[in-house]
């Protein structure tokens, strides 16, 4: 088995800066709505730098053979992401069942599943609203929508990147940024996100 070592592990300090802006919109949008009203494209921001970041790993590991390919991505995107991810979740039942009133844990029950299982960017029903939820906190799982969003793309991007032919690189790029935009439209249409 086939593994890469001994990669740079050096970060790009313009993609660092990007994402610091994107972390200062949303936090701007949340704490400071009225002073910026689009603070919430942050969120698009990880999601392009979520998607660049995957061609560069994917395009560096496309060598090794099928099944290193496959473990070796999923691996380090799932060490990144879940235990933290589970230690909040865990951490917010917790506290829903000890600090919050009986209406919130039945208000709350459904989407700690749906957070468990990366399905947050579910369609919303016409009485929710995804910004009314943020502001009454109804629903202390709403934010996970974005994460579920990109674990899908995690699930969907090896595949496509494999099955390419290895011709004409510029399509190839275009291809594999077709369906994370693809994945951008379908969690904006099925969130409560204007975005088109």
């Amino acid at each position: 088995m086939t593994i890469i070592r001994n990669q740079k592990n050096s970060k790009r300090d313009d993609l660092q800066g990007i994402r610091g802006l994107a972390i200062l919109s949303v936090l701007g949008f949340h704490f400071y709505p009225r002073q910026f009203p689009n603070g919430y494209l942050g969120v698009d921001q990880f999601f392009v730098l979520s998607g660049f970041l995957m061609c560069m790993l994917l395009t560096k590991s496309k060598k090794l053979p099928i099944f290193s390919f496959f473990t070796q991505f999923y691996i380090r995107r799932f060490k990144r992401i879940l235990p933290l991810y589970f230690l909040v979740i865990l951490c917010t039942v917790i506290a829903l069942y000890t600090v919050f009133p009986t209406a919130a844990i039945l208000q709350n029950q459904m989407s700690a599943g749906k957070a468990l299982i990366f399905t947050s960017n579910r369609a919303h029903t016409e009485d929710e609203d995804y910004f009314e939820k943020l502001a009454v906190a109804m629903d202390l799982f709403t934010h996970t929508w974005s994460l579920s969003v990109e674990i899908q793309f995690y699930f969907i991007i090896p595949f496509i990147f494999l099955n390419w032919p290895p011709t004409k690189r510029s399509i190839q790029i275009h291809l594999l940024c077709m369906p994370f935009w693809v994945i951008i439209h379908l969690s904006c249409h099925f969130s409560d996100f204007r975005c088109f």
